[in-house]
């Protein structure tokens, strides 16, 4: 769910159709998930006043909230990842797990 909401954040428009084709899939495949996030209270979809075949998702207040929280723990992942990387060595994280 959170990187779904991460991805429609960053596209353009915000409709089923541009979310499925940014990510390969056909829109028979979101408008299920689609109604799922909107049930949870995290999505909001109208129909395109432009395009009335097209329906636009908006992400609610509690979906940014949800949103946020997600960023959060991502940059924090990515900060303890790159805190245990070595600057001096060659050792990747997988080689500093082993170490642990």
């Amino acid at each position: 769910m959170g990187l779904l909401l991460l991805l429609l954040q960053t596209i353009q428009p915000r409709n089923i159709q541009a979310l499925a084709t940014s990510t390969g899939r056909n829109n028979f495949q979101f408008t299920r998930l689609i109604r799922d996030l909107e049930s949870k209270g995290v999505l909001t979809c109208i129909l395109d006043p432009n395009e009335k075949c097209a329906t636009l998702l908006h992400i609610t207040e509690p979906g940014n909230a949800f949103l946020s929280d997600v960023k959060r723990v991502l940059v924090s992942v990515v900060d303890c990842v790159v805190s245990n990387v070595s600057r001096d060595g060659p050792e990747t994280p997988i080689a500093l797990h082993r170490n642990l």
